[in-house]
């Protein structure tokens, strides 16, 4: 309903750390240069150190993204652990099975896994966020995972990011060589007053608002005094402002709406001085509004797709991604979608066409096909035993010693008139063997 009433396309004010939603302030720019720079030239230790809500983990993910791909990372974000956990936590997120849970075990195991990267020319960054958590001895653990090291540089680069009590106990007698191991200490700072204007118009314009300004100056400036430039406080007082007017039917949060959310929040929030702006002119801040962030259109790939078709009765216009049911989890520079709206087309019902079964030829012509068959192979059968039948009656005649040459005369086929009368000398059937080979003797010696 809020989305609708204020035409957004998403929720400005969310509660995780979406890196879309990142506004590079003066000091979280700084931060972020800094840790870049110390990954770069690879320090072993550093520690960033700031109040809750100020947007440290939003920070991590955006450093993760401008890490290439030569830099394996680690997120470790489960500080309510022991040493052995630790150890465990860091192995499965490097994508290790952990096997047992013994500490030697799991120290060869991640000295085998850097010593593989460095071989291959990647650093590994390792990100414990929340580490205000961890106990001393945790501390002294995370510590001596900085030993890795080769003659030439370290295998491991470690980020401690956590609250002021981070900074606290690092700076205790027990944990002075890991102190002393911290090549940088970041401090991210609030929001200055005209910060916070800019901050909201930023999560406005990534959530897709395009219109005149949501907040009045009297609000921005209420909200930036009650928020002390906290962002997370800075999300809650516009979320519900906006909420509050939309269930008031305004179109504006003006300064009365800020303060009813005002004393609703503070009634919970121990930590703030209601009493603080009572008494104090608030100065109003004008809204910036931005435009929309210009993103590509990218056409679908099959045009014969109903959202491409019906030319003439759709029309052509972005069309944010959560209407089409997905979430763009995409950096503001990356392409939309652009699809076609309007009615859908409707489809005529397929018309079932029955297939057409192929002719069976009729039984007494496939019997005729086999026979013809039949017959051709007994011809080629036959004519095959012939030939052997003549050439082994040569090799007979031959070792008779009779000389064998060739017939000229044709072979005459017809039948005798009257059958022959018996001969059972031998040139009697040397007669018959060249009667049937073709061939004839001459001056036999019989």
């Amino acid at each position: 309903m809020l989305l609708e009433y204020f035409r957004l396309r998403e929720q400005p004010f969310g509660v995780t750390p979406d890196p879309r939603f990142f506004y590079p302030s003066d000091t979280h720019r700084e931060a972020m240069a800094s840790l870049l720079y110390g990954i770069q030239s690879e320090r072993a230790f550093m520690a960033m150190v700031a109040q809750p809500g100020m947007g440290k983990t939003m920070l991590l993910f955006n450093l993760l993204e401008q890490l290439g791909s030569g830099v394996r990372t680690a997120f470790l974000f489960q500080t309510q652990c022991d040493s052995r956990e630790l150890l465990g936590y860091l192995l499965t997120d490097l994508g290790l099975k952990v096997e047992s849970y013994d500490p030697i075990q799991m120290h060869e195991q991640l000295k085998g896994e850097l010593l593989k990267e460095a071989r291959a020319g990647r650093r590994v960054v390792v990100i414990v966020d929340e580490a205000q958590n961890l106990d001393t001895s945790v501390l002294e653990t995370v510590r001596l995972l900085s030993d890795f090291e080769c003659p030439s540089r370290k295998l491991m680069q470690i980020i401690l990011a956590g609250q002021p009590q981070l900074s606290q106990k690092i700076g205790s007698p027990e944990l002075v060589q890991l102190r002393q191991r911290l090549s940088m200490i970041i401090q991210i700072k609030p929001l200055a007053a005209k910060d916070v204007a800019t901050y909201i118009a930023r999560r406005l314009q990534v959530a897709g608002y395009t219109g005149p300004a949501l907040f009045s100056p009297e609000a921005v400036g209420l909200i930036a005094a009650r928020s002390r430039g906290i962002p997370r406080l800075i999300n809650n007082y516009c979320f519900n402002a906006l909420s509050l007017a939309c269930a008031l039917k305004k179109t504006t949060a003006d300064a009365d709406v800020v303060h009813e959310v005002a004393h609703d929040l503070e009634i919970v929030d121990l930590s703030v001085d209601s009493t603080a702006t009572e008494g104090h002119d608030i100065t109003p801040i004008e809204l910036p509004v931005f435009p929309p962030e210009p993103r590509a259109a990218v056409p679908l790939r099959a045009p014969e797709h109903w959202m491409a078709s019906e030319v003439g009765a759709a029309t052509t216009s972005p069309v944010a991604p959560d209407s089409l049911g997905i979430r763009d989890l995409r950096s503001p520079a990356m392409p939309s979608y652009n699809v076609r709206t309007g009615k859908l087309p409707v489809r005529p019902a397929p018309r079932a066409v029955p297939r057409r079964q192929p002719a069976q030829p009729p039984l007494l012509a496939v019997a005729r096909r086999r026979l013809r068959a039949r017959t051709a192979r007994l011809r080629t059968a036959g004519r095959e035993v012939g030939r052997q039948l003549r050439g082994i009656s040569a090799f007979l005649i031959r070792l008779s010693g009779l000389e064998i040459a060739p017939d000229t005369s044709p072979i005459s086929t017809a039948k005798p008139e009257s059958a022959r009368p018996a001969e059972t000398s031998l040139h009697a059937i040397a007669e018959q063997a060249t009667g049937s080979s073709g061939y004839r003797t001459e001056g036999a010696n019989v």
